[in-house]
């Protein structure tokens, strides 16, 4: 049965993000910047009575207890993703408790709502490419540096190179050190990208869906040939479908 009421947390590495379902459809979403505990959730909209279940997917251990600490005060207990709950896939993964559970909603997303064999791509602070064999298996995936990431080391390990926030770039060759590392990590993502699915696609077959997600994905995704979808709320939808399918857990 769907939850009618649910609030659903995905809590990053640098960003959170949160949606509210109604009778199983993601009607409000939002995001902001991780910050302190006590700022980093909306207090108010999980003050709402209304609200009958709150799921959370959190990829920083070291904050998992000061988030459920705080969530004492509120009457509904949340439920937090990990591998052993009721899923629609198989984990094939060799440590499936050090696997992120926000790949595990994405993934859980990915077969319910394109099917199977599907491959995510999701572009955030890492590159993390995961793939869902056509028996619903969750294979493994491949994790690499995302654009943020490669800007913040490339200005803090070099001594020349300055700090870039805007990641856009419309050629190749660049004629200012700024452009050329927009050029280096834009197109480096894309190409990245590609061929990452390119040899996923070897194990999963030729029409596996592709699908992207994350941050960075509306303006990276979409120079990837191979990308057949773009979801920015996947993993959300992912905590949702979850939630439903552990229903009996209080």
């Amino acid at each position: 049965m769907q939850n009618r009421r649910l609030f659903a947390v995905d809590i990053g590495n640098t960003q959170t993000k949160c949606g509210f379902f109604r009778e199983g459809k993601l009607i409000k979403r939002f995001r902001r910047n991780n910050r302190p505990v006590s700022k980093i959730l909306p207090w108010k909209m999980l003050s709402d009575k209304s609200i009958e279940r709150i799921v959370i997917s959190i990829v920083k251990p070291e904050m998992t207890k000061k988030v459920l600490e705080y969530l004492k005060r509120k009457p509904v207990k949340p439920l937090v993703i990990n591998p052993k709950l009721k899923l629609n896939i198989n984990l094939k993964y060799r440590l499936p408790e050090r696997l992120g559970t926000d790949r595990i909603a994405a993934a859980v997303a990915g077969r319910e709502i394109y099917g199977c064999p599907v491959i995510i791509a999701n572009f955030g602070t890492a590159l993390v490419v995961d793939a869902v064999s056509g028996k619903g298996e969750f294979l493994g995936g491949a994790i690499a540096p995302g654009p943020g990431l490669c800007a913040d080391v490339l200005s803090r390990r070099t001594s020349l190179l300055p700090r870039i926030v805007n990641f856009k770039a419309k050629k190749a060759v660049g004629k200012s050190p700024a452009e050329c590392i927009r050029s280096g990590i834009f197109w480096g993502a894309i190409g990245q990208a590609e061929k990452l699915i390119e040899m996923m696609k070897k194990q999963t077959g030729r029409r596996t869906r592709v699908v992207a997600t994350g941050g960075y994905a509306k303006f990276l995704a979409r120079k990837v040939r191979s990308i057949d979808a773009i979801d920015p709320d996947l993993v959300l939808k992912g905590l949702g479908i979850i939630a439903e399918l552990n229903a009996d857990k209080k």
